[in-house]
Protein backbone atom coordinates (compact mmCIF):
# COMPACT_ATOMS: atom_id res chain seq x y z
CA UNK A 1 0.00 0.00 0.00
CA UNK A 2 1.38 3.33 -0.48
CA UNK A 3 2.01 5.87 1.55
CA UNK A 4 0.19 8.97 1.72
CA UNK A 5 1.67 12.27 1.30
CA UNK A 6 2.69 15.13 3.60
CA UNK A 7 3.06 18.72 2.91
CA UNK A 8 5.49 20.62 5.20
CA UNK A 9 5.10 24.45 4.64
CA UNK A 10 8.31 27.12 5.89
CA UNK A 11 8.42 30.64 6.29
CA UNK A 12 10.62 32.17 4.05
CA UNK A 13 10.90 35.40 5.71
CA UNK A 14 14.23 36.35 7.46
CA UNK A 15 13.07 35.60 11.11
CA UNK A 16 12.97 32.24 10.30
CA UNK A 17 11.63 28.78 10.71
CA UNK A 18 12.84 27.10 14.55
CA UNK A 19 15.16 24.03 13.75
CA UNK A 20 14.07 21.80 16.36
CA UNK A 21 10.48 22.11 15.31
CA UNK A 22 11.31 21.52 12.00
CA UNK A 23 13.99 18.63 12.61
CA UNK A 24 11.43 16.59 15.18
CA UNK A 25 8.22 17.15 12.72
CA UNK A 26 10.40 16.18 9.71
CA UNK A 27 11.97 13.18 10.95
CA UNK A 28 8.76 11.76 13.02
CA UNK A 29 6.38 12.41 9.45
CA UNK A 30 9.16 10.52 7.79
CA UNK A 31 8.25 7.49 8.97
CA UNK A 32 4.74 7.46 7.95
CA UNK A 33 4.45 10.03 5.07
CA UNK A 34 6.26 10.98 1.65
CA UNK A 35 7.20 14.68 2.86
CA UNK A 36 7.02 17.81 0.25
CA UNK A 37 8.37 20.89 1.45
CA UNK A 38 6.83 24.09 0.25
CA UNK A 39 7.89 28.07 0.71
CA UNK A 40 6.71 30.96 -0.20
CA UNK A 41 9.84 31.37 -2.45
CA UNK A 42 10.92 28.03 -3.22
CA UNK A 43 13.79 27.87 -1.21
CA UNK A 44 15.10 26.92 2.44
CA UNK A 45 15.02 29.65 4.09
CA UNK A 46 16.85 30.98 7.68
CA UNK A 47 16.51 28.57 10.45
CA UNK A 48 16.95 29.61 13.92
CA UNK A 49 17.49 27.63 17.64
CA UNK A 50 20.26 25.80 16.85
CA UNK A 51 21.98 22.87 19.04
CA UNK A 52 25.05 21.42 17.73
CA UNK A 53 22.74 17.77 16.80
CA UNK A 54 20.38 20.35 15.13
CA UNK A 55 23.80 21.66 12.73
CA UNK A 56 24.45 18.11 11.58
CA UNK A 57 21.09 17.36 11.01
CA UNK A 58 20.32 20.16 8.62
CA UNK A 59 23.91 19.70 7.21
CA UNK A 60 22.29 16.46 6.49
CA UNK A 61 19.13 17.08 5.59
CA UNK A 62 20.34 19.66 2.83
CA UNK A 63 21.90 17.04 0.91
CA UNK A 64 18.81 14.75 0.00
CA UNK A 65 16.03 16.18 -2.64
CA UNK A 66 13.52 16.66 -0.16
CA UNK A 67 15.61 19.92 0.92
CA UNK A 68 14.42 21.60 -2.10
CA UNK A 69 10.78 23.34 -1.23
CA UNK A 70 8.37 23.71 -3.57
CA UNK A 71 6.78 27.26 -4.39
CA UNK A 72 3.50 27.70 -2.78
CA UNK A 73 1.62 29.29 -5.55
CA UNK A 74 2.77 25.71 -7.65
CA UNK A 75 1.25 23.57 -5.27
CA UNK A 76 -1.71 21.01 -5.81
CA UNK A 77 -3.46 20.06 -2.70
CA UNK A 78 -4.76 17.02 -4.55
CA UNK A 79 -1.57 14.58 -3.18
CA UNK A 80 -1.28 15.71 0.08
CA UNK A 81 -3.34 14.15 3.16
CA UNK A 82 -1.89 16.41 5.68
CA UNK A 83 -0.38 19.72 5.87
CA UNK A 84 1.86 20.88 8.30
CA UNK A 85 3.69 24.24 9.76
CA UNK A 86 6.58 24.08 11.92
CA UNK A 87 7.38 26.60 14.48
CA UNK A 88 8.15 29.78 12.69
CA UNK A 89 8.86 33.47 13.92
CA UNK A 90 8.91 34.07 10.01
CA UNK A 91 4.94 32.70 9.85
CA UNK A 92 4.02 36.13 10.93
CA UNK A 93 5.06 37.93 8.27
CA UNK A 94 5.13 36.25 5.28
CA UNK A 95 2.75 32.66 5.45
CA UNK A 96 0.20 35.14 7.32
CA UNK A 97 -0.22 37.51 4.31
CA UNK A 98 0.40 34.94 1.31
CA UNK A 99 -2.53 34.77 -0.91
CA UNK A 100 -1.51 30.87 -2.23
CA UNK A 101 -1.08 29.75 1.21
CA UNK A 102 -4.88 31.10 1.88
CA UNK A 103 -5.42 29.09 -1.62
CA UNK A 104 -3.52 25.76 -0.15
CA UNK A 105 -5.71 26.29 2.98
CA UNK A 106 -9.49 26.41 1.39
CA UNK A 107 -9.01 23.44 -0.61
CA UNK A 108 -7.46 21.16 1.98
CA UNK A 109 -10.93 22.45 4.60
CA UNK A 110 -13.44 21.80 1.61
CA UNK A 111 -11.98 18.27 1.70
CA UNK A 112 -11.17 18.03 5.67
CA UNK A 113 -7.92 17.40 5.35
CA UNK A 114 -5.82 17.28 8.18
CA UNK A 115 -3.68 20.42 8.60
CA UNK A 116 -1.60 20.89 12.15
CA UNK A 117 0.61 24.27 13.05
CA UNK A 118 2.67 24.50 15.72
CA UNK A 119 3.44 27.51 17.79
CA UNK A 120 4.24 30.74 15.62
CA UNK A 121 3.00 28.50 12.90
CA UNK A 122 -0.16 28.92 13.77
CA UNK A 123 0.04 32.37 12.27
CA UNK A 124 0.24 30.71 8.95
CA UNK A 125 -3.27 29.55 8.91
CA UNK A 126 -4.08 33.52 9.09
CA UNK A 127 -5.00 34.49 5.47
CA UNK A 128 -7.33 32.00 4.88
CA UNK A 129 -10.86 33.96 4.76
CA UNK A 130 -13.37 33.71 2.33
CA UNK A 131 -16.21 36.87 1.86
CA UNK A 132 -14.18 38.22 4.82
CA UNK A 133 -14.93 35.99 7.21
CA UNK A 134 -12.34 33.26 8.58
CA UNK A 135 -12.57 29.72 7.53
CA UNK A 136 -11.02 28.89 11.22
CA UNK A 137 -13.81 31.01 12.86
CA UNK A 138 -15.52 27.73 14.74
CA UNK A 139 -12.31 26.50 15.58
CA UNK A 140 -10.89 26.54 18.65
CA UNK A 141 -7.03 26.57 19.02
CA UNK A 142 -3.76 28.09 20.82
CA UNK A 143 -0.89 29.04 19.55
CA UNK A 144 2.38 30.90 21.33
CA UNK A 145 2.53 31.95 24.46
CA UNK A 146 2.59 35.82 24.59
CA UNK A 147 5.66 35.40 26.92
CA UNK A 148 7.87 33.94 23.93
CA UNK A 149 6.83 36.67 21.35
CA UNK A 150 8.06 39.25 24.09
CA UNK A 151 11.39 36.77 24.96
CA UNK A 152 12.02 36.83 20.90
CA UNK A 153 11.13 40.72 21.27
CA UNK A 154 8.58 40.18 18.19
CA UNK A 155 5.86 42.02 20.21
CA UNK A 156 8.24 45.27 19.51
CA UNK A 157 7.60 44.79 15.60
CA UNK A 158 4.44 47.27 14.49
CA UNK A 159 4.20 44.59 11.89
CA UNK A 160 2.97 41.63 14.18
CA UNK A 161 -0.44 40.67 13.98
CA UNK A 162 -0.68 39.24 18.02
CA UNK A 163 -2.09 36.33 17.44
CA UNK A 164 -4.41 35.68 20.60
CA UNK A 165 -5.90 38.68 19.53
CA UNK A 166 -6.24 37.27 15.66
CA UNK A 167 -8.02 34.31 16.60
CA UNK A 168 -10.42 35.77 19.14
CA UNK A 169 -11.75 38.74 16.79
CA UNK A 170 -11.89 36.38 14.31
CA UNK A 171 -14.25 34.18 15.83
CA UNK A 172 -12.15 31.38 16.61
CA UNK A 173 -12.25 30.11 20.69
CA UNK A 174 -8.43 30.42 21.68
CA UNK A 175 -7.43 27.41 24.34
CA UNK A 176 -4.65 28.57 26.81
CA UNK A 177 -2.60 25.85 28.73
CA UNK A 178 -3.31 25.94 32.26
CA UNK A 179 -0.61 28.14 33.06
CA UNK A 180 -0.79 32.07 32.18
CA UNK A 181 0.59 33.68 29.63
CA UNK A 182 2.37 35.31 31.34
CA UNK A 183 4.15 32.53 33.35
CA UNK A 184 7.63 32.40 32.90
CA UNK A 185 7.72 29.04 32.19
CA UNK A 186 4.95 28.79 29.79
CA UNK A 187 7.22 28.37 26.76
CA UNK A 188 7.95 24.68 28.29
CA UNK A 189 4.52 23.69 28.96
CA UNK A 190 3.19 20.50 26.92
CA UNK A 191 0.04 21.81 25.05
CA UNK A 192 -2.18 20.67 22.34
CA UNK A 193 -5.77 21.23 20.74
CA UNK A 194 -7.62 19.12 18.55
CA UNK A 195 -10.61 20.27 17.20
CA UNK A 196 -11.81 18.29 13.90
CA UNK A 197 -9.03 17.97 11.76
CA UNK A 198 -7.22 21.28 12.92
CA UNK A 199 -4.18 20.25 15.26
CA UNK A 200 -2.28 23.68 16.86
CA UNK A 201 0.50 23.51 19.65
CA UNK A 202 1.40 25.97 21.49
CA UNK A 203 5.01 25.70 21.88
CA UNK A 204 8.01 23.99 20.45
CA UNK A 205 8.43 21.33 23.17
CA UNK A 206 5.10 20.33 22.02
CA UNK A 207 5.77 19.60 18.14
CA UNK A 208 6.19 16.03 19.16
CA UNK A 209 2.72 15.73 20.55
CA UNK A 210 1.29 17.35 17.61
CA UNK A 211 3.03 15.31 14.84
CA UNK A 212 2.02 11.89 16.76
CA UNK A 213 -1.29 13.02 17.01
CA UNK A 214 -1.16 13.59 13.10
CA UNK A 215 0.10 10.57 12.17
CA UNK A 216 -2.82 8.54 14.29
CA UNK A 217 -5.71 10.89 12.71
CA UNK A 218 -4.02 9.89 9.28
CA UNK A 219 -4.89 6.21 10.09
CA UNK A 220 -8.01 5.82 12.19
CA UNK A 221 -7.91 2.33 12.05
Amino acid sequence: MSRQACLIVLSSAIEGVNIQSFMQAFSLLNTSFNIDLASPNGRLGEFIGFSEEAHKWLADFKTKPQATPIMLKSISVDKYSALVIPDAPGAHFDLAHDEHMAEILHDFMREKKLICAISNGVSGLFPAKKNNTWIFNSYSMTCTPLVDLVRASLVQDTRLTMPQDFIVFNGGSYAPSSSSSTTKDSSRKLHVVIDNNLITAATVQSTLIAIQNVILLSNPQ
